[in-house]
C-alpha cells in the first residue's frame, strides 16, 4: 500500500540528527527491537514532536502493510470528534465497512478496530498530540492485537499519560543546539543560514530569548522577515521580552490549562519564585502550603513545564516562565516578583490585597537565573508598604503572605503580624544580632539569612 508523503518542515534544520538520536535511544536500544510495539515522543509545545513524528512516518511507512497518521487527537477529543479519528484510522487500515455502516459511538468503532488490528500483519500508527488515557483507549483498544513487527508512535506533552498507559519507551525531544537554532531563525528572518552584517548581536539576543524552542525561532524569525531597521528589531526584542507573541503563548498554555487548580498554583509559584532555586526548597514550601509538593513537581516535569539542571536547581523555558508570570499578574492571590510588577499591581488594585509572596531582593546565586534585578538603594518592599494597607481581614486564605525575600531593614514592624503565616523567609544582608522577637515564625519551613553583617545568635533572648 502506497501512502502520500507528509509535508514535514520548510526548513528541516537538525532533523536528521534528531531522527538518528531517536532511533539510537529508543528502537535500537531495546533488547529485542522486533518486539517494540509502542514509543512515545514527549516535549513541551512547539518543541517539534509532530515534525519528528512526520519524518519518521515518511521514512518507515513503506516497510509496513498499513500506515496511519492521526493528527490533533487532543483537539478532536475536545470537540467531541474522536469518533471521526477512529473512522479515519479504520479507513487507513483498509476496513472499508465503515462506508456502509452508520456508527454513532466510540465503543462500536473500538470493537471494529480490535478485529481489524488482529487481521493485519504489520502496521505503523502515529497518534499525534494525545493528552488523556481515554484517547489511547479509543484509538488503540488492545495492543496485544498488533503483530510483533508493528510500531505505534504517540506524541504528547504529558509523560504521565504515556506512563499510565504502560508506554515505557519514551523519547524526550531536546532543545535545539546553538548552531541549529541560529540557522532556523535566520532562514525565517533572512532566507539565509546566518545573519547579515550588523545583525549578529540582535540575532544572538533573540536566540537567548527563544532558548532552543523551534516554534519561537520560526515565529519570531518570520515576524522580522524583510525588516532591516535596527530600531524596529530593538523595539520588537523589548516587546517580546515582556511577553511572547500570542500564537506562542497559546501553544504553550495548553499544558497549563490541563493542570488541576493545585498544580496550577504550584506552576505559578515555580514561574514567579523558584526559577534558579533548589528543587528541595520549592517542595518544602509547597508542602508547607498544604499541597503535595513532590507530586506537584513530578506533574510539572511530566507536563514538560519544568526541568532540573545539574546543580539540582529548577529551570524553565523563558517563554513558559513568561507565560506563567503573565497569568500570575492577573490572578489573586498575587505573586510579586519585581519592582515594576509590585508597583503596577499595587497602584491598580483597590483595597486590601491578597498576596502569596513577595520577592524584593535577590542573591548572587539566583539573580541571573530568575531575571530579578533590584537596586539596593530603592527597595520595592518599602514602596509596597506605602501603597498597601495591610489588615488581617484583607489577607484571608488563600491570600496569606507565605513567601518573602527581603533585603536589610526592609521588614517593618507594621507587617510583623503577617510573619506568622510565612513558610519561606529569605533575608539578604541580614543586619540584626538575632532574629527580632516581634517576628512570629511558627509556620516557617525555610529560613535563609544571606550575608549577615552582625549576626550573633539565631533568636533574640526573651525579655
Amino acid at each position: 500500500m502506497k501512502e502520500n508523503r507528509l509535508e514535514v518542515a520548510k526548513h528541516p534544520i537538525g532533523l536528521e540528527g534528531l531522527v538518528e538520536d531517536f532511533e539510537r535511544t529508543t528502537l535500537q536500544s531495546a533488547r529485542n527491537p522486533e518486539d517494540v510495539k509502542i514509543v512515545g515522543i514527549v516535549g513541551t509545545g512547539g518543541i517539534g514532536k509532530t515534525t519528528l513524528a512526520k519524518e519518521l512516518f515518511n521514512r518507515k511507512c513503506s516497510s509496513f502493510d498499513r500506515c496511519s497518521f492521526i493528527f490533533d487527537v487532543r483537539d478532536a477529543a475536545a470537540r467531541n470528534a474522536l469518533l471521526h479519528k477512529q473512522e479515519q484510522l479504520l479507513r487507513d487500515l483498509g476496513d472499508y465497512r465503515i462506508h456502509s455502516l452508520a456508527l454513532h459511538s466510540i465503543d462500536q468503532d473500538r470493537v471494529i478496530l480490535e478485529d481489524r488490528l488482529r487481521s493485519l500483519d504489520q502496521v505503523l500508527i502515529v497518534l499525534d498530540d494525545v493528552d488523556r488515557i481515554d484517547q489511547l483507549d479509543a484509538l488503540l483498544p488492545d495492543l496485544n492485537r498488533l503483530a510483533s513487527h508493528s510500531l505505534v508512535i504517540v506524541t504528547s506533552r504529558d509523560l504521565g499519560v504515556l506512563k499510565s498507559w504502560s508506554i515505557a519507551c519514551n523519547y524526550r525531544i531536546p532543545a535545539m543546539n546553538r548552531s541549529h537554532a541560529e540557522q532556523l531563525f535566520c532562514w525565517n528572518a533572512f532566507l539565509q543560514p546566518s545573519p547579515p552584517p550588523g545583525f549578529e548581536s540582535f540575532v544572538e539576543k533573540f536566540l537567548m530569548t527563544c532558548n532552543g524552542l523551534p516554534l519561537s525561532l520560526k515565529v519570531l524569525g518570520a515576524q522580522l522577515y524583510g525588516i532591516l531597521s535596527k530600531d524596529y528589531w530593538e523595539s520588537h526584542l523589548n516587546r517580546i521580552s515582556r511577553l511572547p507573541p500570542a500564537d506562542i503563548v497559546q501553544k504553550l498554555r495548553f499544558s497549563y490549562d490541563s493542570l488541576d487548580r493545585e498544580h496550577q498554583e504550584i506552576f505559578l509559584d515555580a514561574a514567579c519564585f523558584f526559577v534558579g532555586e533548589e528543587k528541595s526548597l520549592a517542595i518544602a514550601v509547597w508542602d508547607g502550603s498544604g499541597w503535595s509538593g513532590l507530586h506537584g513537581w513530578e506533574t510539572l516535569v511530566n507536563k514538560c513545564l519544568v526541568e532540573i539542571d545539574d546543580n539540582n536547581r529548577i529551570t524553565m523555558h523563558n517563554h513558559v516562565r513568561d507565560m506563567g508570570r503573565q497569568i500570575a499578574s492577573t490572578e489573586s492571590p498575587y505573586r510579586l516578583w519585581s519592582s515594576e510588577q509590585i508597583f503596577n499591581i499595587m497602584k491598580t488594585v483597590e483595597g486590601n490585597v491578597p498576596i502569596r509572596g513577595i520577592i524584593a531582593a535577590t542573591t548572587a546565586d539566583n539573580s541571573n537565573a530568575s531575571g530579578y534585578k533590584y537596586s539596593s538603594h530603592r527597595s520595592p518592599f518599602k514602596k509596597l508598604m506605602e501603597l498597601m494597607k495591610v489588615s488581617s481581614k484583607g489577607l484571608k486564605h488563600p491570600g496569606l503572605l507565605q513567601i518573602l525575600v527581603i533585603r536589610g531593614n526592609d521588614f517593618p514592624r507594621m507587617v510583623a503580624k503577617l510573619s506568622s503565616d510565612l513558610i519561606w523567609l529569605r533575608w539578604v544582608e541580614f543586619d540584626h544580632r538575632s532574629i527580632p522577637s516581634w517576628l512570629s515564625l511558627g509556620n516557617l519551613r525555610c529560613l535563609e539569612l544571606h550575608k549577615p553583617t552582625s549576626f550573633q545568635e539565631l533568636w533574640e533572648p526573651a525579655v
